[in-house]
């Protein structure tokens, strides 16, 4: 009858480590994550609303997009889009491949005036498929409208900011096609009418 007893009591202290130690762990869970919303070279924090995906894309709330501004130097650039593989470039243009959440990436081309400086920022982003596309998508329009607030809606189904925080005009829209589901952003300076083919 002892043995019975010892036993019993021997489960409920096992029982109850176990209970707490879970409880323990579920409590440290959201404290882990808050790693996740610290990205890149100058370890500035983007919105912690934010997605991980989205995070790793935008990397910083600094800046424009990825800490680069308009009017912002080329060789600037190459200092802040270290780790990023460089396509290619020329006078006119950095044109850089982000690797944001394998296998999905984006080319992020920034345009430059004479000065070599930035005039224009686009991002082309290759969503792994049509969900994936959906749910980035769906992201960008959340962090975006957090930020610039409310959006007009483009002829071609494209979303528009006009923000004065910045002083640009953002342009976000998809392209699909049979095999091609990609996300379109544009960073222009100032209040922009958008005539098409622009």
């Amino acid at each position: 009858m002892k043995s019975i007893l010892l036993v019993a009591g021997f489960l409920w202290v096992a029982f109850l480590i176990t209970s707490c130690n879970k409880n323990v762990e579920q409590q440290e869970a959201p404290l882990a994550t808050d790693s996740l919303d610290t990205i890149g070279t100058q370890d500035t924090i983007v919105d912690s609303a934010a997605s991980p995906v989205i995070t790793q894309l935008i990397k910083t709330d600094t800046g424009i997009f990825r800490g680069i501004t308009f009017g912002m130097p080329s060789e600037m650039i190459k200092s802040l889009e270290i780790g990023s593989q460089l396509e290619e470039e020329d006078s006119t243009f950095l044109d850089y491949i982000v690797n944001f959440n394998f296998p999905e990436s984006a080319e992020v081309i920034y345009s430059l005036d004479n000065k070599a400086q930035v005039r224009k920022i686009e991002a082309v982003i290759y969503p792994e498929d049509k969900d994936s596309q959906k749910k980035i998508f769906d992201k960008l329009v959340t962090y975006y409208g957090n930020r610039y607030g409310k959006y007009s809606t483009e002829k071609d189904g494209g979303l528009k900011w006009q923000s004065s925080l910045d002083s640009l005009t953002l342009l976000l829209s998809k392209k699909d096609g049979q095999k091609v589901h990609d996300i379109n952003l544009v960073f222009l300076p100032g209040k922009v009418t958008i005539e098409k083919g622009v």
